[in-house]
């Protein structure tokens, strides 16, 4: 089969960009896992289990992110990519999941390393106190932003 047939040139993805999206697929399924089983075991607390998945899900993204960047011709001008959307695109769509599912990662960690944060920085205390009454609605929206991920590398 001839997947390239209607496209005027190959496709060519070097290896940064299978990395990438080998590491976004992961963060995403990482994630897609912890809070999944927090919530069919009804956990109240962190586990061990949720610990680690937030930890690679957030590492993974930032390492997947600088792959991303580093394949682009001109690494400067990313930001570039985070204003400019076409939203037929699954690119674009996938780069404005990125920028939501990002944050949500790090708020995932927040939440997984509260207790050891605490006790490394009273700043922390005080910040995870506001966050923690919405952390209900930030699961929810990162199990679908995580969704949305593993479907976008799925499709590229």
């Amino acid at each position: 089969l001839n997947f390239t047939a209607t496209f005027s040139h190959a496709v060519e993805w070097g290896w940064p960009i299978a990395v990438y999206l080998l590491l976004a697929g992961m963060s995403g399924g990482a994630l897609i896992a912890a809070i999944v089983l927090k919530r069919y075991k009804r956990q109240d607390g962190f586990s061990p289990f949720f610990k680690a998945a937030s930890l690679l899900a957030f590492v993974s993204i930032m390492l997947g992110m600088v792959c991303l960047i580093a394949d682009l011709e001109k690494p400067l001008l990313f930001w570039k990519i985070l204003i400019n959307y076409n939203f037929t695109s699954v690119m674009s769509i996938g780069v404005a999941a990125l920028c939501v599912f990002i944050p949500l990662s790090f708020l995932m960690c927040l939440y997984a390393f509260n207790s050891e944060l605490k006790s490394f920085c009273g700043f922390f205390d005080g910040v995870m106190k506001i966050l923690s009454p919405l952390y209900p609605l930030l699961s929810a929206l990162c199990l679908l932003f995580a969704v949305i991920i593993c479907a976008y590398t799925g499709f590229l």
